[in-house]
This record gives structure tokens, sequence and C-alpha cells, in this order.
């Protein structure tokens, strides 16, 4: 399990730079991967949302089924689906 997760505000303020270059090129879709925890993929997607940037996101998924924090897809989807308003294409 990572030993430091990031809060969905850091999150974004993290990858805010990023994400609003993306915008500012009127890119067609931004893209995340490997992400670890929905609080970094809840972050990342509001500040998307905020830019009204589209964005899609995957995450790292281990053998067993459940990211390196131990939690299921399942609920980890459902969480940042509720968390974003679905705002991710996928």
């Amino acid at each position: 399990m990572p030993e430091q997760l990031l809060t969905p505000t850091e999150a974004a303020r993290l990858h805010s730079a990023q994400l609003e270059t993306f915008a500012e090129e009127c890119v067609d879709i931004a893209s995340a991967f490997t992400i670890t925890h929905p609080g970094e993929a809840i972050g990342m997607v509001n500040r998307a949302r905020d830019l009204g940037l589209p964005f899609v996101l995957s995450f790292t998924v281990e053998s067993d089924g459940r990211l390196p924090t131990g939690q299921d897809l399942d609920s980890v989807l459902s969480g940042v689906e509720a968390a974003t308003g679905g705002y991710a294409r996928y």
C-alpha cells in the first residue's frame, strides 16, 4: 500500500498545471494511467471537469483484482463516479 495517499484537493493542485495546459491547447481528451487510489482520481477528474476538459483514467490493479490500497475496483469506480458526477468518459 502506498505510504502517503493524496486527497482530492492535493491531487487537483498537483495535476492542475498539466490539465490547464491541455485545456488551453484544446486537446481532444486528457488521460491518466496507473492511478493507485481514488483520492488522486477524484481530484484529477474534478479539476478536468472545472476546466471543461474531456478526461479518462485507468487504475493500477493488482493480480487479486484490487488496487494497491487493497480496495476492490468496483467500489472504487462507484466512489469516483459519485464524487465526480460521473464526469470521466471511462
